[in-house]
């Protein structure tokens, strides 16, 4: 047989022992959780519940734990000699807030819940007043208008530094510098922010910027109205 065919055999049979010496006999005697942001207290007091058990109950463990972790968007392990296990996780970040009856729902970037406060945290902001009672739960998914209104709120957070939007009943609003712009509910989201661009440009550079007091966007053709109406 030949030399090459023996050694490549006799390195596949040590790599598999070690393997299963690894996940029956290495008892994982620590966890350490790493994150993008950082982990939190109540997650790495779950992981903890994987520690001092063998390799691969310790990993299934902790697949275990992260599956059910709204708040981890993604994640991988790597084995740290001699006695470790890193588990590295990508969370969810809030990227929009719903404003309803007094209450903050944050969502991510994907449009899952993640978080409930009393505060007004540093993302844009929807105020809802269209009638709607929400039944907001951790790990739902926006409904359809609620989404299009959260993608509007970044889009004119990171063009125009716009940190806070209404949704009513027939429109959602935004006050830019002495202009207030009406937009549909529910649109195209890219054509609708480049007609809103067309048209501010167009603004900006007419002979009466200044009197200009509203824009709609709801119509198929924009409609501008002055302070007299």
């Amino acid at each position: 047989m030949n030399k090459k065919i023996i050694y490549f055999l006799e390195f596949g049979i040590i790599v598999i022992i070690v393997t299963i010496f690894l996940k029956k006999f290495l008892i994982v005697k620590k966890i350490r959780c790493i994150s993008d942001i950082s982990c939190s207290i109540t997650l790495t007091q779950k992981l903890q519940k994987a520690q001092n058990l063998p390799l691969f109950t310790s990993k299934s463990t902790v697949l275990d734990i992260l599956k059910k972790e709204v708040t981890v968007k993604n994640y991988s392990m790597r084995i740290k000699p001699p006695d470790s296990l890193e588990v590295y996780i990508i969370e969810r970040k809030e990227s929009a807030g719903f404003a309803a009856n007094g209450k903050f729902v944050y969502v991510d970037d994907e449009d899952v819940v993640i978080k409930f406060s009393d505060k007004k945290d540093n993302v844009p902001q929807i105020n809802i007043y269209d009638g709607k009672n929400y039944k907001f739960r951790i790990g739902d998914k926006l409904p359809e208008n609620l989404v299009f209104a959260s993608a509007l709120s970044r889009d004119l957070s990171n063009l125009y530094a716009i940190k806070e939007i209404t949704l009513g009943k027939t429109d959602i609003s935004a006050n830019f510098p002495n202009l207030k712009v009406f937009f549909p509910t529910k649109d195209d989201e890219d054509l609708l922010i480049g007609r809103l661009k067309f048209v501010l440009s167009w603004l900006n550079n007419s002979f009466l910027p200044s009197k200009m007091k509203t824009l709609d966007l709801r119509f198929k053709n924009p409609v501008v109205r002055s302070e007299n109406g």
